[in-house]
């Protein structure tokens, strides 16, 4: 059987001193859990010892979210120095040095925290309480060390990312800790400036690695109306950058057909190049004739994918073409009248016949939209 494109291996039967070794593990863990509840509950939270044993329970079970709190509360009763906040009033008449020192310190402590995380993120890269920690530690960076060496490890963590998106392409856990880091680097408390133009070139260069990288299609989403407006587009710009964008994600469907993180990018892009209900436009003002040039160009894309053959099953096309059709309806209503396949309910019929009787209720309430949208229109 395979996984992820992967071969499981079956599973072989534990020898007698595999089983001895396990219960000896589990003996051990077991100790360290009864040892780290006795010192809780004599809250001995500064004791060295605490918080070695957290890092013993973490290394062998991260997911325990339990003993991450704890290992936070032993890094501010007794690892970590007290934040400038805490110390504002001695600080008061005393030498920057006492500062610079304490800073030092934390400094020292924390980038040793993250090297500890980092051990773990290599044996477990998709463990969300790893990643949740390293944001915590990130932000002790912010309140206990001078800006410029926060802003140096929050852009080490940025590289880090790289390296991990390199080896997993579509580790979720990755690409919304990136997304984080980039937010907060934005900020006035690091680097106080924009980097979108950057992330939406690291997109751009993640999906040339590996097409179906729904994370940096969904990242590149959120990002293209901040490149826009940061660029002071004009409506030129704009067509140009809807023009690129939109070979760009042909392409890739050309290229992996059967992809539905591809298609479901591509539906977002019309629609946010082409304008609906509540949502903004890539080109606000272009004309309605050309709106209608644009969606009869994807409609006859579209259609001859389909006359193609090669993919009777697929459903997503058949999907875009009820969109596509239902845009062409509201700019040109008589549209559905000059052929067939101008009509949306055409194309429903057409998912229902491939669907056959799998998802009903969702076709249904399809149905019952384009019902109500089309009603709309040919009542105005």
């Amino acid at each position: 059987m395979e996984h992820h494109g992967k071969k499981r291996e079956a599973p072989t039967a534990r020898t007698e001193e595999q089983r001895k070794k396990e219960l000896q593990k589990i003996k051990v863990y077991r100790e360290l859990e009864d040892e780290l509840r006795e010192r809780v509950a004599r809250g001995a939270f500064n004791e060295r010892r605490t918080f070695e044993c957290t890092k013993d329970l973490l290394k062998a079970n991260p997911e325990y979210y339990t003993v991450w709190n704890l290992r936070r509360r032993c890094m501010m009763a007794g690892v970590l120095t007290s934040t400038a906040e805490e110390e504002e009033e001695e600080e008061k008449g005393k030498e920057e040095a006492a500062a610079a020192s304490r800073a030092q310190i934390d400094d020292s402590y924390l980038s040793e925290e993250l090297e500890f995380t980092l051990k773990l993120l290599k044996k477990f890269p998709k463990c969300y309480w790893i990643w949740n920690y390293r944001k915590w530690i990130l932000e002790q960076y912010i309140l206990r060390v001078p800006k410029a060496a926060a802003c140096g490890a929050w852009r080490n963590e940025l590289a880090y990312t790289q390296k991990v998106l390199y080896q997993d392409h579509r580790n979720f856990h990755a690409w919304g800790y990136r997304r984080y880091l980039v937010a907060k680097l934005e900020t006035p408390a690091l680097l106080g400036q924009s980097l979108v133009e950057d992330e939406f070139i690291y997109t751009t260069r993640m999906i040339e690695l590996e097409l179906s990288n729904f994370s940096a299609w969904h990242y590149r989403s959120r990002l293209m109306f901040r490149v826009l407006e940061e660029r002071k587009a004009d409506d030129k710009v704009r067509a140009e950058f809807f023009q690129a964008e939109r070979e760009l994600i042909q392409d890739a469907i050309n290229c992996g057909i059967e992809d539905q993180s591809l298609w479901y990018y591509y539906r977002f892009f019309m629609a946010q190049a082409l304008g609906s209900e509540g949502r903004p436009t890539i080109i606000p003002n272009m004309p309605a004739e050309e709106k209608i040039r644009i969606i009869e160009e994807e409609i006859d894309w579209v259609e001859d994918m389909l006359m193609d053959g090669s993919y009777p099953n697929l459903i997503y096309p058949y999907e875009a073409m009820v969109e596509h059709t239902l845009a062409l309806f509201k700019l040109q209503p008589s549209a559905k009248d000059v052929r067939e396949q101008n009509n949306p309910k055409y194309w429903l019929v057409k998912i229902r016949e491939n669907e056959k009787n799998k998802n009903t209720k969702r076709w249904d309430e399809l149905e019952r939209n384009i019902e109500r949208q089309l009603a709309t229109e040919s009542n105005e």
